[in-house]
């Protein structure tokens, strides 16, 4: 582990091949601010840490402002989903079809529940109006029977 930030900056151009001229020249910095970084009369600003960092992305921060980790950032991980996509896919498909299913369904059962409540009305209906019939019947038969007996 290189401890100061001077020699971490200064072992950049070892690692990507640079003189220091090529190196000022890269990050837009003046010869004489890498002069005084190598000589350690300097420390390197936040400017030109951003400039490093900018430059090159593949850096690790930690290990170019503390010392910590290794140079160079670790390599994302570039994960394959296709396979769990496309299940992701499928399965929402066969929900959307189950859900649809479902809401026809209700609608049966609501057409259905609506038709069994008016053939319970209509049964209550023909209950009572069979219960007018026989009082009607009835009547009549009262009537009947009047004239009848005023008859004989």
């Amino acid at each position: 582990m290189i401890e100061d930030i001077n020699k971490r900056v200064m072992h950049l151009l070892d690692v990507y091949g640079y003189t220091k001229s090529q190196f000022a020249l890269e990050l837009g910095i003046s010869l004489s601010i890498l002069t005084h970084i190598n000589s350690g009369r300097n420390k390197p600003g936040l400017d030109m840490i951003q400039r490093i960092l900018t430059h090159f992305k593949d850096l690790n921060p930690d290990w170019l402002l503390i010392g910590t980790g290794d140079l160079k950032r670790e390599k994302q991980k570039n994960i394959d989903i296709s396979a769990e996509l496309e299940q992701l896919k499928l399965v929402s498909i066969e929900l959307s079809s189950l859900q649809e299913s479902i809401h026809q369904v209700l609608n049966y059962h609501k057409i259905l529940y609506d038709e069994v409540s008016y053939l319970h009305t209509l049964s209550q209906n023909l209950s009572s109006m069979g219960q007018k019939q026989e009082q009607l019947t009835r009547k009549i038969e009262s009537i009947e029977n009047s004239i009848v007996s005023k008859l004989k």
